[in-house]
Order: C-alpha cells, then structure tokens, then sequence
C-alpha cells in the first residue's frame, strides 16, 4: 500500500498542459479541436462540404449534429484556450517550476507538436507582453537569485540546457 502510494504521488508531480493555437485569420477548413472545460478537448472530423465524395464517389451527407463519443475527449492538467495570453500561461506552467527550484527541486519544460504549431512562439515569444515561457523564467530565476544573495550572502551557480530534437537529432540552442 506505501509503494501504491508514493506511485501515485511521484506521478502527480508530472503535469500535461496543452496549448490550443488560435487559427489563422485566413483559415477556411471547418473546426476539429473544441476546449470542452478548463481540463479537456474534443477531437472531431471536419463535417463534409455540401456536393463532397468519399473514396468510392458516393456522396457524404451533410449533417450539421456532431455527436461526440468519449474516445473523442482527451483530458490534460489544464487547457490553455486560444485567448491566453503568454504571462497566464507562464504563471500556470513554469512560474511553480522556476521558485521549486529553490526548494532544491528540478524542473524540465517538454514542447511537443508539429511544424508551426506554436511551440517557439510558446517558448521564446516575443518582447514585452508576448514574452515566452524562456524569457519569463530566466527573468523570475535571476531576480530570485538577486534577493537570495542579498539576504544570505550566497554564490550560486546556473546552467540551463535548451535543446531541441528535429528529424531525431539533437541541437544545443543555446550554442549558436
């Protein structure tokens, strides 16, 4: 039963968000990603234009009712919709992170998804308010560092790693 429930605890310490993207103002394809609630999405086929075919030419019917079954539900943490804004999302993912480890904890920050889906913008930003999750970090860690030497008198020592895998090799982004 102990072994039950330390599993189950260390599995609470990994946490899964997920980002939805807004689309392009120039998008015309029907809608296939809905946040249900704060923690859960629903995949769905696009519905069929009227006059399209399947593969063997028969007409589709067009059929405005999506019924949704639950292996179309996925759940995550949280569910970041398309209007968030980057400084919500860092206070909700990293910024727990960032102050852990001063409580000697480690942290690790997985970007995944396809080409143009979003992760750089989500990771590096931009300037100011659309700032990334990098940026923010480094920012929040180094004033910490600042008022911790201040108050204790103490050195520390940083190193931060920022790789990225594409087309399974690895790239140091931080050495270039």
């Amino acid at each position: 039963a102990a072994a039950a429930t330390a599993a189950a605890a260390a599995a609470m310490n990994i946490n899964v968000f997920l980002r939805v993207r807004p689309l392009p103002q120039d998008y015309t394809g029907g809608r296939t990603l809905t946040v249900m609630d704060e923690g859960s999405v629903a995949l769905c086929a696009p519905l069929p234009e009227v006059g399209q075919r399947d593969y063997k030419g028969e007409a589709l019917a067009v059929n405005d009712k999506v019924e949704l079954s639950e292996q179309d539900k996925y759940k995550f943490s949280q569910v970041f919709g398309p209007d968030t804004v980057q400084a919500d999302l860092y206070k909700a993912t990293a910024e727990p992170l960032v102050k852990g480890l001063f409580e000697g904890q480690n942290g690790l920050i997985f970007a995944y998804g396809p080409t143009n889906s979003g992760k750089t913008f989500t990771i590096q930003g931009g300037k100011d308010e659309s700032a990334g999750i990098l940026p923010r970090s480094l920012t929040t860690l180094f004033e910490s560092l600042a008022a911790n030497t201040e108050q204790a008198g103490v050195d520390w020592t940083v190193w931060v790693t920022y790789m990225e895998i594409y087309n399974e090799n690895v790239y140091d982004l931080l050495d270039q």
